[in-house]
């Protein structure tokens, strides 16, 4: 007994999709054009409020980076112009911040060669 031929589907064309234009479906086909975003303006007396480490007198727009920038007062004592966008996140100038962990990575080494030592005594 032999199989008998599966018969293979006719072509067809494939379809568009096409949707129907009526009252209750809106146009999906038109494109709305893109407009530029423009980067939310803060108020100086907000940052002040919100952040007491920025310098009063200091905020303006930088058009390179298309950002508002404000002086501020980091907790190492250095002043550094940084963006509304960045102000909470940054504490210190980044030399400190390198100084620093560079101390914190030389304590770490020295307690791991201490704790090394006791193990061989």
């Amino acid at each position: 007994m032999t199989p008998k031929p599966t018969p293979k589907p006719e072509a067809t064309e494939p379809k568009a999709n096409v949707t129907a234009k009526t009252a209750e479906t809106p146009n999906v086909t038109e494109v709305t054009p893109k407009v530029a975003k423009t980067p939310k303006r803060v108020t100086e007396a907000e940052l002040l409020a919100r952040y007491p480490h920025v310098v009063a007198g200091s905020l303006r727009f930088d058009e390179a980076r298309n950002k508002q920038v404000v002086r501020a007062k980091l907790t190492c004592g250095h002043e550094h112009d940084l963006a509304t966008s960045d102000l909470f996140q940054v504490k210190a100038c980044p030399l400190c911040v390198k100084a620093v962990r560079k101390d914190q990575r030389k304590a770490r080494k020295a307690a791991r060669k201490a704790f090394l030592a006791t193990l061989t005594k």
